[in-house]
């Protein structure tokens, strides 16, 4: 062989080393110029679009941060939203539009849980991780687990959970429920029921509500529910249901003799908001993800809750919907997960956000490795007049520490894979 023939052989060699080296897959994420693509499933139709939206909103704000530091690993972020409309086939055609025309990175939001577990399975099927930031059935992270999903929102067993502990505390035995029937709706209200009895074995249920999604009309539940006499009341009702709901019992006289326990969407800005001092601010207590507006002080008092909101109010001139900020903390979770991997290698995305705490306007935010399940703080509380806000304000509240609300991994039925 001449030495002009080997140097050709060399050079040849060199550059199928080179080219391959600028396409194997789990390639560092700092040598790729190209922006790190997130997918959002969002409602953005029908009635519930209002709220839905708002997710979104963080989303979007989130992201313009991140550019305006220069990005993840010197990489700028593209968001892109899809309307799953509430439907799990739309979710389930948009996530794959998505992922394979699309090409985003990751998958994140869906509030709907049917939505949810039936996305999950294109998740999965298609190694995208995809971050749950509402959708709250406990399945998700329980015996549907898969280690391409997490959860940077409490998922229902934790809001029912925390709710027991402090309805346990309370004087009332004689309960109904009035919830939405479909996953969410008996999710929270089996995880709800099933813990307050074990605390409380003497726990009566003498009614069960269960209108569908979106109802319009609740008198026949509200007369069901008032007929049964309970001492209280658990509700899963959310956005326009609960609005709804609340005043349309009003005239019944429900809240002179029955206590409302709205868990969830009890302190949704957008409940809150448009309700104003029609609340039957005596019988009524709330549990939000993020309602952070109390008399006294900003639940967390944080420098990073404050610039949230104010930098939230400075992009969209209100104040931020829980969704809003769940899905803003679900975007820099992502920034975290990739900067601990320094790729994006799926596998290596996986080990990262395993165990992974990062901060958030709520509060620090743990994403327990076993079921990928975040840990945090749940906060329970009843409403007044506010003299801060234009809307009312939390004047008493109980926060439940994340370790005391979240099930142990045992009781979950997770089983990683």
């Amino acid at each position: 062989m001449s030495i002009k023939t080997v140097k050709c052989f060399i050079a040849v060699i060199s550059a199928i080393a080179f080219l391959s080296a600028s396409f194997l897959p789990g390639q560092s994420a700092a040598q790729d110029q190209s922006p790190i693509k997130i997918g959002g499933l969002a409602i953005l139709s029908g009635p519930l679009s209002g709220y839905g939206k708002t997710g979104p909103m963080g989303a979007e704000l989130a992201v313009k941060e991140i550019n305006a530091k220069g990005g993840i690993l010197g990489r700028k972020v593209e968001y892109i939203v899809r309307d799953d409309e509430a439907k799990p086939d739309t979710g389930v055609r948009q996530a794959r539009r998505l992922i394979l025309e699309d090409k985003v990175n990751f998958l994140i939001g869906v509030t709907s849980s049917a939505v949810l577990l039936a996305v999950m399975e294109i998740a999965k099927e298609n190694k995208t991780i995809l971050v749950g930031t509402d959708a709250a059935t406990a399945r998700a992270t329980g015996e549907k687990c898969n280690k391409y999903f997490f959860r940077t929102s409490n998922n229902a067993a934790q809001d029912s959970r925390s709710a027991a502990f402090i309805m346990a505390e309370k004087p009332y035995k004689k309960w109904a429920v009035i919830a939405p029937d479909y996953e969410y709706g008996h999710s929270m209200w089996d995880n709800f029921i099933g813990t307050l009895k074990k605390l409380k074995p003497d726990v009566e249920v003498v009614a069960e509500a269960w209108p569908k999604l979106n109802a319009e009309d609740y008198s026949p539940y509200i007369t069901q529910v008032l007929q049964a006499q309970p001492e209280a009341v658990f509700s899963a009702l959310w956005s326009a249901g609960n609005i709804n709901f609340v005043k349309q019992a009003k005239p019944h006289g429900f809240f002179d003799k029955i206590q409302l326990f709205a868990i969830g969407a009890g302190l949704m800005y957008e409940v809150v908001k448009t309700l104003g001092n029609e609340i039957p601010f005596d019988k009524y207590w709330g549990s939000s993800r993020y309602f952070p507006f109390a008399e006294d002080k900003l639940i967390p008092d944080t420098p990073k809750n404050r610039e949230f909101i104010e930098a939230y109010k400075a992009a969209y001139g209100d104040y931020p919907e829980y969704l809003a900020e769940e899905t803003y903390a679900g975007i820099y979770f992502i920034k975290a997960m990739v900067e601990k991997a320094g790729s994006l290698d799926v596998e290596a995305l996986i080990k990262a956000g395993e165990g992974l705490s990062f901060e958030a306007p709520e509060g620090t935010k743990y994403i327990r490795p076993e079921d990928h399940q975040v840990v945090e703080d749940v906060v329970w509380g009843r409403l007044g007049p506010s003299k801060k806000y234009p809307f009312p304000a939390l004047v008493e509240y109980v926060i439940v520490p994340g370790s005391k609300a979240t099930p142990p991994v045992e009781e979950t039925g997770c089983k990683m894979q």
